[in-house]
């Protein structure tokens, strides 16, 4: 079996993946895969986007580059089948984490969330700067996002 959690949105070339997956794999070998799918974190990249593009910051995103892959079920199936995985199964699932506090959601999304934005803030003064404003703006302006992130989990389930 092949399982992997959380890192295959991180890794822009999905059918690479699964093609060395499927040369790992015994026969009748399982793959089980979940990792960020289509509309992930859609409300709050918009905040993230929002403040990326703000006057004070956008000078430093000049050569912004979003480095994550959220595939849609239907494209990854594709593929799988390409390959040529048996048993396919893919889907999406709503899947939204809640913080207790904004202190909790802060250091979260800095260590994770907001760090393909913030490796273009050149001091780790701006980078502060900018997960503030990220803050402010969650709070004046998307009251019901506050300390929420909006996951949309995408599985995979497969055989060889």
């Amino acid at each position: 079996m092949i399982f992997s959690n959380a890192v295959l949105h991180w890794v822009l070339d999905h059918r690479k993946v699964f093609e060395s997956f499927y040369d790992l794999l015994l026969p009748n070998g399982q793959l089980l895969v979940q990792c960020g799918g289509h509309g992930n974190l859609q409300k709050t990249l918009s905040v993230f986007d929002s403040v990326k593009d703000l006057h004070e910051f956008s000078k430093y995103f000049s050569k912004w580059k979003f480095d994550r892959n959220y595939a849609k079920p239907k494209e990854t199936e594709n593929i799988l089948k390409e390959i040529g995985y048996k048993d396919v199964k893919v889907y999406l699932t709503d899947a939204p984490a809640r913080f207790n506090s904004k202190r909790d959601y802060s250091i979260y999304i800095k260590t994770v969330d907001l760090r393909p934005y913030l490796k273009y803030l050149p001091s780790e003064q701006l980078q502060n700067e900018f997960v503030n404003t990220v803050l402010l703006h969650l709070e004046k302006y998307y009251p019901n996002l506050c300390w929420n992130l909006d996951y949309m989990r995408l599985t995979v389930l497969a055989s060889k």
